[in-house]
């Protein structure tokens, strides 16, 4: 399945054509569904969740969150995601937005030692 628009390739090393699971970090599981593509065993995991789930210890992982969520953002999760060691991909799903190139820059800043896309659905 093709995604409609990203700021970033989507099919690079590292998030489609991974076999590590897509963990959902508060991501609708249609969503997580839709972005696994029938090659990622698909996760939900919780936001507060995060500190404890070891993702710093899977290999090849694809985390998914949505830009901005109902109890926490994108940047939240980042900063969550940094200071549990997790260092993979990071693929954020956003509405269209007037200045994505920014949106993205601004999530790049957050996720220190993460690969991070923005995908626009």
């Amino acid at each position: 399945m093709t995604l409609p628009h990203a700021t970033s390739d989507p099919d690079r090393p590292g998030l489609r054509r991974s076999s590590g699971p897509l963990i959902g970090i508060g991501l609708p599981q249609a969503l997580a569904l839709h972005l696994a593509d029938k090659k990622r065993p698909v996760v939900a995991l919780l936001p507060q969740d995060i500190a404890l789930a070891g993702l710093d210890q899977i290999e090849n992982a694809l985390i998914g969150c949505l830009l901005l969520g109902g109890e926490v953002d994108a940047l939240d999760i980042l900063a969550d995601l940094a200071a549990a060691g997790y260092r993979g991909a990071v693929v954020v799903i956003a509405p269209p937005l007037p200045d994505l190139a920014m949106v993205e820059r601004e999530l790049k800043r957050a996720a220190r030692g993460m690969t991070v896309s923005l995908v626009v659905l």
